[in-house]
């Protein structure tokens, strides 16, 4: 049982015969003869007296017979076997894995490929190696197919595969990470009539969770919430809300933000045209007295004042 090492064979002859007495029901179901070795690790021939067992054909030590010769002289030769040896693959990794992520294991098949070639190069020889696996960026358990590469001087045994199954396992890191995002702001529940100011209406978060969460997270989709139930016009502080995905937490309370409600302005009120309309009596415009046509004219009586008598002048008289 066993094998000896790498680069070692067994040999022998197989022992002719044995004679078994005994019962003839129990001869019969002996089917042959067997002995045992540990060669285990052996780089030497094994020589040793064994007893041989009777066994039947299912295997089974037969009881209530005896073998002549009693023990047999076993002799197993360690023959070397120069130009073989079976070494390990070994599969090459290149690259990192995604941002939070870790290789958590590696496996290749087959495990074990026969090599031919000299004893010098063989010597030297401790493993095979499979071409390059990139893993750069990778977030999730992947498998590939690459060949096995041959060491000079040396070939892969006939029937031997030429290539690996490379399956590299791929997880997420389990420490958790912190970020920092922007978070807008809004005002519910604001009373009917009021008016609202916010400030500042975006803050600054530090939220935790895995790599794996965070990197899924839209920062558009958060949203801080502030309530203004039962507030009259004023100021006030509070500290919004902060509605989070399942499995991301804020790692400290986001700042507090000033709200105020007002009453609108006051408008001057504006002369509005409506079903019930009171009039307002206009002053009338005052009509411009047309001059009235004189009446007709009546004869009159004017006093005449006689002509004046231009009395008559005297003649003078020239003198004599």
């Amino acid at each position: 049982m066993g094998g000896p090492p790498a680069g070692r064979r067994a040999g022998g002859q197989p022992v002719d015969s044995v004679r078994v007495r005994g019962p003839q029901g129990r001869v019969e179901r002996v089917h042959h003869a067997r002995v045992t070795a540990n060669i285990d690790r052996l780089t030497a021939n094994y020589n040793s007296p064994r007893s041989p067992e009777p066994v039947s054909d299912d295997g089974r030590v037969v009881t209530g017979v005896t073998i002549e010769p009693s023990q047999v002289n076993l002799e197993v030769p360690i023959l070397s076997s120069v130009g073989v040896k079976r070494v390990p693959v070994v599969p090459v990794l290149t690259g990192e894995p995604a941002s939070g992520y870790v290789v958590t294991g590696v496996s290749v098949t087959p495990r074990l490929v026969t090599l031919t070639g000299s004893s010098g190069p063989l010597d030297e020889v401790e493993s095979v190696s499979t071409l390059v696996v990139s893993i750069g960026g990778a977030s999730e358990t992947f498998t590939r197919t690459v060949a096995i590469a041959e060491p000079v001087n040396t070939r892969l045994g006939f029937g031997e595969p030429t290539s690996a199954v490379v399956r590299v396992e791929i997880a997420p890191l389990a420490r958790p990470f912190q970020v920092t995002l922007p978070v807008a702001v809004q005002v519910v529940d604001i009373p009917d009539g009021l008016l609202v100011s916010l400030s500042p209406q975006v803050v600054q978060v530090d939220l935790v969770g895995t790599s794996a969460q965070l990197s899924a997270l839209d920062s558009n989709n958060l949203v801080g919430i502030v309530s203004a139930q039962g507030r009259g016009p004023g100021s006030f502080s509070v500290v919004p809300e902060i509605r989070l995905p399942q499995g991301i937490r804020l790692a400290q309370d986001p700042p507090a933000v000033t709200v105020t409600l007002r009453a609108p302005a006051t408008a001057t009120p504006e002369a509005t045209e409506t079903a019930s309309v009171t009039a307002t009596p206009e002053p009338e415009e005052e009509a411009t007295p047309e001059p009235a046509e004189p009446p007709p004219a009546q004869p009159t009586e004017t006093a005449t004042a006689p002509p004046a008598q231009t009395p008559p002048a005297e003649e003078s008289t020239p003198p004599p």
